[in-house]
């Protein structure tokens, strides 16, 4: 099994932490929305977009941001955001808010949600303004994000001043190059070949090769009919089920993890475990997760008795025990109800089963991952994120398959353009890896 084992949130905070070290420094709103900047930390509970960026913490408020579903329009998450981003000025000086690094992923997150869209609003016009004028500011620590952030809005000056700093900038020629390669102007292209050209003969030429070469089934989305990167995705036929190990709001604790595991198997209960965030500082929450899936079998077991609840348990601990490197035969037996999953006609059960098998990363998973789209269209983006944002060279190969066997040359387009948006993540991430 590849030992990857870190959800796609945490990949891109190891990206985050990586540049501020190297830098030196749709729905109803949510309830915590309620004037939540004027609450104090020490009173505040976790787990709201505009609560975390009222406190310091800011890898927290990072990955809140990057859980807001931003690429769905008016999402709830990206109206949080879009609040926050108004509000900013006004948060504590040490708040997270506060914080370029952060700020930069609050303007990703509105750019990435007018994504097509023939209007832009004074909010979202502010924040490609802020991405561009940390571009122009290399020296602020925060023009790889920048760039990863402008890369659906590139215009010719843009591409001038990523092609200046991927060419000088060794830490900056990958981002560069993701950035360029994502856009279908023409300038992007012939920027690409400046920066290689800039390299030539060099360690770094053999590194934007690399980059280039695992990206290249992904690189062919510009010049057909209608296809640019100002348009907007295909609209989604099928609902998009909640993200799994992802809440918008805080994270159940154990007792109530307890109870909805306890209880019959309604809705509420369930959604209390797709509440749940798996990662190394929720122990006790995930061993409540793991009792329930030990005593599955018995009589009266409650919610984990429910196959769709297994699923989302199974992905859960697969998540935990990986990064953990925890019990390899739970592990296991978790993906193998998982594989079963995979096949079923409930998006939630088989969304949560391409999470947990994309971090196992094993090769007798590529074709059904693959399939998954092509059952469900509306998990086309789902699936995409979930194996660009996790490492294995598997995962790559289903994302190559799914490709090859798109219906359309939209959902392949579709294809192109998501795993694009995750492509600077995984390069920065998984080359530490190997």
């Amino acid at each position: 099994m590849t030992r990857m084992g870190v959800s796609r949130s945490w990949l891109l905070l190891s990206f985050v932490c990586c540049t501020a070290n190297a830098s030196g420094e749709t729905g109803p709103p949510s309830s915590l929305e309620v004037d939540a900047t004027a609450m104090p930390c020490a009173l505040a509970l976790p787990g709201s977009i505009a609560v975390d960026l009222n406190c310091p913490d800011k890898l927290l408020a990072i990955r809140e941001i990057n859980e807001a579903k931003c690429f769905l329009p008016n999402s709830p998450g990206a109206m949080e955001v879009r609040k926050a981003w108004l509000a900013r000025e006004s948060l504590a000086a040490d708040a997270a808010g506060r914080d370029p690094v952060v700020e930069a992923f609050m303007a990703i997150c509105l750019v990435e949600s007018i994504r097509g869209a023939s209007v832009v609003g004074p909010v979202e016009a502010s924040a490609v303004a802020f991405l561009r004028q940390a571009l122009n500011e290399p020296g602020r620590g925060i023009a790889g994000i920048a760039m990863a952030g402008l890369s659906a809005v590139l215009i010719k000056e843009d591409v001038t001043t990523i092609v200046r700093l991927g060419s000088t900038q060794s830490e900056l020629t990958i981002p560069a190059i993701a950035a360029l390669s994502a856009s279908c102007i023409p300038e992007a292209k012939a920027g690409v070949t400046s920066i290689r050209a800039a390299y030539a003969g060099t360690q770094q030429q053999l590194q934007i090769d690399r980059f280039l070469d695992g990206s290249k089934d992904f690189m062919e989305h510009c010049g057909r009919e209608g296809m640019s990167s100002s348009k907007a995705l295909p609209a989604q036929t099928h609902p998009t089920p909640p993200a799994l190990g992802v809440s918008r709001i805080a994270s159940p604790d154990a007792a109530q993890v307890r109870t909805a595991l306890n209880s019959t198997n309604d809705k509420s209960a369930l959604q209390t475990l797709l509440d749940v965030k798996c990662g190394a500082g929720n122990g006790d929450v995930v061993e409540e997760m793991r009792k329930a899936w030990r005593g599955r079998g018995t009589a009266g077991g409650g919610l984990v008795s429910d196959p769709v609840a297994q699923a989302v348990i199974a992905s859960c601990l697969i998540q935990a025990d990986s990064a953990a490197r925890g019990d390899e035969s739970e592990i296991r037996e978790a993906a193998g109800v998982l594989r079963s999953a995979i096949h079923s006609d409930n998006s939630m059960a088989v969304a949560a089963a391409v999470e947990g098998l994309a971090i196992i990363a094993a090769d007798e998973d590529v074709k059904p991952i693959a399939e998954v789209s092509l059952r469900i269209p509306g998990l086309l983006n789902w699936s995409v994120r979930a194996l660009g944002f996790t490492c294995g060279a598997s995962n790559l190969k289903t994302l190559a398959l799914m490709r090859k066997e798109a219906a359309t040359d939209k959902v392949r387009d579709q294809i192109d353009t998501v795993y694009k948006r995750v492509a600077p993540v995984r390069e920065q991430t998984c080359s530490k890896n190997n």
